[in-house]
């Protein structure tokens, strides 16, 4: 009877406390919102994004980058967001052109619209032009002379003119959000008579110029968050002391300006801020905490425009930075609150990458004003059981569950009856969150991705018990060469993808000094012999340890790249805690935690740089491409016969044929690497030393005998394919 009375308190207490969250929120959506809207109507929650969809009329005759994707999947995505208002641009195309011409050369603007009437054709190796280029362009100029118009001057509304023409006037009602262009072509690279990098009008040094002429503004900052440096806003600023010009961008990436961080203009007025290739979070805040706000404050612009590229984010294809998932809500959170709401204009420059593109926007502080959670379930359209187990979504939101009264008074009873059921399950059994999530929803969040391998019939989940039950799965342990032993599953277990066993005996250390780890970055281990598990199978069961035991145990694990996360860190715990090696520009894959329930794990060690040392004879270099911590295990002199040996996982993948091999962002989905990146792997495999001998992921994937000149001759056969010659053939 105790326990029965206890918990009929239990949900009546429940029942009161949402009821009673309810009324609140009640009271505060109706009552005391509008009230404070009105005692303060310079600024309100929300974010104003400017867009048509005569955008997507700008397109090149076959694939391209810059395409409509871009912009048209972000804006199904932004359409049921809460907080966001869509409107189409209010400026006419004008008075668009009225400020484009004090940016750019009258005989320039006249020779874009001059091809784009005739049809289209290019203005450089990389700017196409078609048909509705210009208007297009025009239109995005007027989006971004929008944005700054809401945001300086309140929400607009379109009244008819006096005496009863035809005209219409804008009217402004005070209500001041951040505003968001969110347009293309981008702009940033557009010169004064001179298209560059897909880019024809340079919208933002528009946005400035209207803002100052027009609007009143004494000052104006741009900060550029593209991968790539904004040659075309620093030309444009170098001559104007009422603008200032802050960029974070890669080094060594297109147009190859911006690398003299000492070069401040001839007004003081800019600031260049080169960062290294596969730099994170941990990079830009510094920077943008010690330097880049510091000088944007300084020069107290009236206002500040934000030239977003995300571009910048993991997997971009154009670049080769590493902005994880949250990254861009912590520097939009330190604008927002260096600068205030009122005061700040957002615009789309690059981000090749439609996925990356819609996840961030969903991520970003600028268009997520509201509690997180809160805005996450008013999006979920009456599917609260859905939004529960979205592991994405909860981990980062699972603080703020309580407020789950809060969301809407329609779904409050539905959220009434789930709770009792979906809370305790999210909190108490979190190992059960994704398997419930996707037996529910039929959606697996993390599998979503272009490039992410799935059977006809849709995912499977199974355990490392129900895999060895009954017999049904084993192990096969087989010798591949001297001192290197093949580890594969029998049956398979999704593409079939093995691990390699290397042999080496206890040598002496080496200095290294390029891994950073949790509590592993300084372990005596690295540099010394021992066992080297390459890359790592999913299954593992009693015969495989045993296996593994009886050939001398693991020492060390080293991941190619994070398809092969796995069970690694079960193994890692099996063979006396070994260190699992991983570059650190993928660290953001790593969910699994550690004993104080902290992802990543505390037995990964993250390494940076090119290479990294684990014995005298082996070496992991990270060639990129698959992805940017894909890496190859150079075996210096192999036991064998003292030749090099080459282990490269999918980073590079020999063909059944024994002489050939290929490069790809996707292997089963058949999506191919761009040719610039295949160009990098072409050079850093040149640098290597002659070798051998060459394994990759299958047991059928090897070259037997000079792979060296194999994988260069390959990579050259790769990057002709790409330019066409063998078309026709």
């Amino acid at each position: 009877m105790g326990v029965r009375r206890t918990k009929t308190i239990f949900f009546v207490w429940l029942l009161h406390l949402s009821l009673a969250a309810f009324v609140v929120h009640a009271f505060v959506t109706n009552v005391a919102k509008p009230a404070l809207r009105r005692l303060l109507p310079r600024c309100a929650a929300g974010v104003n994004v400017i867009y048509s969809e005569r955008f997507l009329e700008h397109k090149a005759r076959g694939y391209h980058p810059e395409n409509p994707l871009r912009v048209s999947v972000p804006a199904q995505l932004l359409k049921h967001t809460p907080g966001v208002r869509l409107y189409p641009p209010a400026v006419s195309k004008e008075e668009a052109l009225a400020v484009i011409l004090k940016v750019h050369d009258v005989e320039y603007v006249e020779e874009v619209k001059a091809l784009s009437e005739r049809g289209g054709g290019s203005m450089d190796a990389d700017t196409y032009v078609n048909s509705a280029t210009y208007d297009v362009c025009l239109l995005a100029a007027a989006a971004w002379m929008d944005c700054v118009e809401r945001t300086l001057l309140g929400e607009m509304e379109e009244v008819p003119g006096e005496n009863g023409d035809n005209l219409t006037l804008r009217v402004h009602n005070g209500i001041r959000r951040p505003s968001f262009a969110l347009t293309r072509p981008p702009g940033h690279h557009a010169l004064a008579g001179q298209a560059m990098g897909f880019c024809i009008f340079n919208f933002a040094a528009v946005a400035a110029c209207y803002a100052l002429d027009r609007l009143g503004c004494r000052k104006v900052a741009i900060l550029d968050l593209d991968a790539h440096h904004g040659n075309g806003h620093q030309a444009f600023v170098r001559t104007h002391p009422s603008i200032c010009y802050a960029s974070f961008h890669q080094k060594d990436a297109f147009p190859m300006t911006g690398l003299d961080p000492r070069d401040y203009g001839p007004h003081g007025n800019l600031l260049d801020v080169p960062i290294p290739a596969y730099s994170g979070l941990g990079t830009y805040l510094p920077l943008l905490d010690d330097k880049v706000l510091p000088f944007l404050t300084a020069f107290e612009p009236d206002l500040l425009i934000v030239s977003i590229g995300y571009d910048c984010l993991v997997d971009d294809p154009l670049a080769q930075l590493a902005l994880g998932p949250q990254d861009f809500t912590a520097v939009g959170d330190r604008l927002l609150r260096a600068f205030g709401r009122e005061k700040i204009v957002f615009g789309l420059e690059g981000g090749y990458d439609p996925d990356n593109v819609v996840g961030r926007f969903s991520d970003s502080a600028c268009l997520h004003p509201e509690r997180p959670t809160k805005a996450f379930f008013k999006a979920a359209n009456g599917r609260p059981l859905k939004v529960f187990f979205n592991c994405n979504e909860f981990r980062n939101n699972h603080r703020t569950l309580p407020w789950i009264a809060l969301v809407s008074w329609k779904k409050t009873l539905t959220y009434l009856f789930a709770a009792p059921v979906a809370m305790p399950m999210a909190f108490l059994l979190p190992r059960y969150r994704r398997a419930v999530f996707v037996r529910m929803t039929g959606h697996v969040p993390w599998i979503i991705r272009h490039r992410q391998w799935l059977p006809s019939d849709g995912p499977h989940w199974t355990s490392l018990r129900a895999l060895s039950a009954n017999g049904g799965h084993c192990t096969v342990v087989r010798p591949v060469e001297a001192a290197v032993y093949s580890i594969e599953t029998q049956p398979k277990v999704g593409i079939g993808q093995r691990c390699l066993l290397l042999q080496q005996p206890g040598e002496e250390s080496v200095q290294v000094s390029r891994v950073r780890g949790d509590k592993r970055g300084d372990r005596d281990d690295l540099g010394r012999g021992g066992n080297v598990l390459w890359d790592c199978c999913a299954f593992l069961d009693k015969a495989t340890v045993q296996a593994v035991t009886e050939l001398g145990g693991i020492q060390k694990i080293v991941l190619s790249h994070p398809h092969f996360l796995g069970s690694c860190v079960t193994w890692s715990k099996v063979f006396g805690d070994a260190p699992i090696y991983m570059h650190a520009s993928d660290k953001h894959w790593v969910t699994r935690k550690d004993e104080s329930r902290n992802p990543p794990s505390s037995r990964y060690s993250f390494w940076e740089g090119e290479e990294l040392q684990l014995s005298p004879s082996l070496k992991v270099v990270r060639l990129g491409g698959h992805f940017p911590s894909s890496s190859v295990l150079l075996w210096a002199s192999a036991p064998q016969d003292d030749k090099a040996v080459l282990f490269t996982g999918d980073t590079i993948l020999p063909v059944p044929h024994g002489r050939w091999c290929s490069f790809m962002y996707s292997f089963p989905n058949l999506l191919p690497l761009p040719d610039f990146v295949v160009e990098s792997i072409l050079k850093k495999v040149t640098a290597l030393p002659a070798f051998d001998r060459l394994y990759g992921p299958f047991s059928s994937s090897s070259i037997q005998g000079n792979a060296k000149d194999a994988v260069l001759e390959s990579a050259q056969r790769y990057l002709d394919s790409l330019a066409g010659k063998y078309h026709g053939k």
